[in-house]
């Protein structure tokens, strides 16, 4: 029995995008963003994303409606790029997903 992929157009693949672009840009976010990159320097905001902004008692806590369906994570690249943390939202088969990667030098 052969297993077919569910595949997606591109304005359904566009919408997922548009929505961890949402959430990325949502003003209780988008301070807890700011309170991250507040914090001089890298290794400090590695803990904070690893101690913060992944927790979603604190996002909570910080006026942030955390999606269901969306993952606040941190992410690590074997090259050693300089990500923070990343967004991300499964698509419907759950087997694919949509990320979002934030840089530490995207501000």
């Amino acid at each position: 029995m052969t297993q077919s992929l569910v595949t997606y157009t591109e304005d359904e693949l566009k919408s997922v995008y548009a929505e961890l672009i949402s959430f990325y840009n949502d003003e209780p976010f988008q301070k807890v963003v700011a309170e991250l990159f507040s914090i001089p320097d890298r290794s400090g905001r590695f803990e904070f994303v690893k101690e913060q902004l992944i927790n979603k008692e604190y996002l909570l806590a910080k006026g942030v409606d955390v999606h269901e369906d969306i993952i606040v994570q941190r992410s690590y690249f074997y090259d050693n790029r300089p990500t923070l943390f990343c967004l991300t939202k499964y698509l419907q088969d759950k087997k694919r997903k949509v990320t979002i990667t934030i840089d530490d030098g995207a501000f």
